[in-house]
């Protein structure tokens, strides 16, 4: 099924590719590096040519590679001028897409070729499987043993984006891959947001919490972060591997017995974290290397309002703030609509929450997709349904949302009018976590090609004039 776009679908759609385009980590990176003369400048940190000899990345995350084409854009022909060297080691998600002469596909071109290719550029997991593998281990270990060889003239910059708990893993002495498996699925299933996701694993992982940044021995360090949480919380995003944090053991356990009642964690896990707790906050917490957090949820929706204001809507914007439970957050974006009777768009940046229905009943969809269909059912059980134009979008700025190839939904007037003739019952969808499903069948999934960044949701919903 094809079906042509009604007019505020297309607004919508292009309201959110706004927000996602200057999103861009390649762009939202290039302001914070400057070249003059003898000087490089990343930051707040200037660094003068004789001082450096070699420059290392080490990135992880999903927008790690546009992080990376941004950094070399940017320094190749300063260091080019002085002969400093460039290499490092990258973690990707997903199946790199390179040209035959070695460029990234939908990212700038280098001047130099040859540049990107002396980085070791690693996907360490199929797209849209958002956990850490054996490879992920392994390249993490690699990556470890080269910062630790870095020293004297070495600059190590970090390129740190969120989706980087997946891509950096090392568990702590007594734990597990599978362990760390099993906490974040179990913790993701009943609900528990990134925050307590992250606080759990950087009690459990090595590399994270700031092991990154221990890891190097080179003599000048860095670290630039694309935040995909709401409040920019260093420790939290890709849970912190260069940001030095007290491990919260305490906290981490209580989390597991919050979101754990069916007790599907490994017991070791929590013998674990009640051991360490009596001793943690005795451990000193070393000085942090400097961070220049480049853009963030506000980065997209500031675009995104600009285009809708463009356009002639009058716009309402937020920044949720966290916790967001997925079903109230569709019915009070919904209400925004129905208590306007103008031409309104809301646009909404956050990161909901909800929690799965059990494995052997439960469909296909991401939390996006979800939304986007309990808005539908919020705006059906509405006077305003058959009277107003309107659509409900909900996408991942990075691309991706939960076990499909969607970036999320987007329902609008003909999606209702599919589900009423085809007699759909969107409750029963919504109740097996199933929004996907009933999206194919009525045209209604948000497709993405490579964005490049990823700074949380964003949510366009549109009502056109009663």
């Amino acid at each position: 099924m094809n079906i042509a776009d009604g007019s505020l679908t297309i607004d919508a759609k292009n309201i959110w590719a706004a927000g996602v385009s200057a999103a861009r980590a390649d762009r939202l990176l290039a302001p914070w590096i400057e070249t003059t003369g003898e000087t490089l400048c990343i930051g707040n940190c200037q660094f003068a040519a004789d001082e450096v000899k070699r420059i290392f990345l080490a990135g992880a995350g999903k927008a790690a590679l546009a992080m990376a084409v941004g950094f070399l854009s940017e320094t190749e022909a300063w260091c080019d001028k002085h002969a400093i060297q460039l290499d490092g080691q990258i973690h990707l998600p997903g199946l790199l897409r390179l040209t035959d002469d070695g460029q990234a596909c939908d990212l700038p071109r280098l001047k130099n070729p040859l540049l990107l290719q002396r980085l070791s550029l690693l996907s360490l997991r199929a797209k849209h499987a958002n956990f850490p593998t054996v490879e992920t281990v392994n390249a993490s270990l690699r990556l470890t043993r080269q910062l630790n060889e870095l020293g004297q003239k070495d600059l190590c910059v970090a390129l740190i984006s969120g989706g980087g708990s997946a891509l950096l893993c090392q568990p702590v002495a007594g734990t597990s891959l599978d362990d760390q498996l099993a906490v974040v699925q179990v913790l993701s299933e009943n609900g528990a947001d990134i925050q307590q996701i992250n606080t759990v694993r950087r009690c459990l992982d090595n590399i994270k919490a700031g092991g990154l940044a221990a890891a190097s021995h080179a003599q000048f360090n860095l670290a630039l972060v694309l935040s995909d949480v709401i409040g920019d919380d260093m420790a939290t995003i890709a849970s912190g591997p260069t940001w030095y944090s007290q491990r919260p053991y305490r906290e981490a356990l209580d989390i597991i017995e919050q979101f754990d009642e069916m007790h599907q964690i490994p017991d070791r896990i929590r013998s674990f974290l009640a051991d360490a707790c009596p001793g943690s906050a005795l451990k000193p917490r070393p000085q942090c290397i400097p961070h220049t957090r480049i853009g963030n949820i506000e980065s997209g929706v500031t675009a995104a309002v600009q285009h809708a204001e463009s356009l002639g809507y009058r716009v309402v914007r937020e920044i949720a703030s966290p916790p967001e439970w997925l079903p109230d957050k569709a019915s009070q974006l919904v209400k925004q609509l129905v208590g306007s009777d103008d031409k309104i768009c809301v646009i909404s940046g956050g990161e909901p929450s909800l929690k799965l229905t059990p494995r052997e009943i439960r469909g296909r969809g991401g939390r996006n997709q979800q939304l986007a269909l309990a808005a539908l059912r919020c705006w059906m059980q509405s006077d305003c349904s058959a009277q107003r134009e309107f659509c409900f979008l909900s996408g991942g700025t990075d691309g991706e949302d939960g076990p499909n190839l969607a970036a999320g939904g987007c329902c609008d007037n003909r999606t209702a009018d599919l589900i009423r003739k085809q007699q759909l019952s969107v409750e029963d969808y919504l109740a097996r976590n199933d929004a996907g499903t009933l999206l194919e069948m009525t045209d209604s999934l948000l497709s993405a090609p490579p964005t490049h960044t990823n700074i949380c949701d964003i949510r366009v919903f549109i009502a056109g004039a009663q």
